[in-house]
């Protein structure tokens, strides 16, 4: 009798075990998800833009037709690049502050004609 008490409260204890790592998990994908994945896209957008400054500067330093026709193909593949990681960053749930933040970097990037002018 008590070996089957024991039992069947080790079978509850388990139970209850695993629905808390699996809402542990649930929660680490909505982290991951939410504030991981759009930090990486942010990198990947700020290193693309550094690239952007060392093909303009390379340029700058040799400006051969050929120097400077490879940095506009970097800076335009770059820039494609980025146009492709932008909006999926756009589209992460986001705290009040990052969302008016990002409201502004995105009115920005419209507005901003700089690296146009440097083409």
């Amino acid at each position: 009798m008590l070996t089957a008490f024991l039992s069947k409260l080790l079978i509850v204890i388990g139970t209850l075990g695993l629905y808390g790592i699996s809402k542990a998990n649930e929660a680490l994908k909505t982290v991951f998800e939410d504030s991981t994945k759009p930090i990486n896209q942010i990198a990947e957008i700020n290193s693309r833009n550094l690239h952007h400054c060392f093909a303009i500067a390379g340029a700058l330093l040799d400006p051969t037709p050929a120097k400077v026709n490879q940095a506009v193909a970097d800076i335009e593949a770059n820039v494609a690049a980025i146009n492709k990681i932008f909006p999926s960053n756009m589209s992460t749930r986001m705290t009040a502050d990052e969302a008016q933040l990002a409201k502004q970097l995105a009115q920005d990037r419209t507005t901003s004609e700089g690296l146009s002018i440097a083409l």
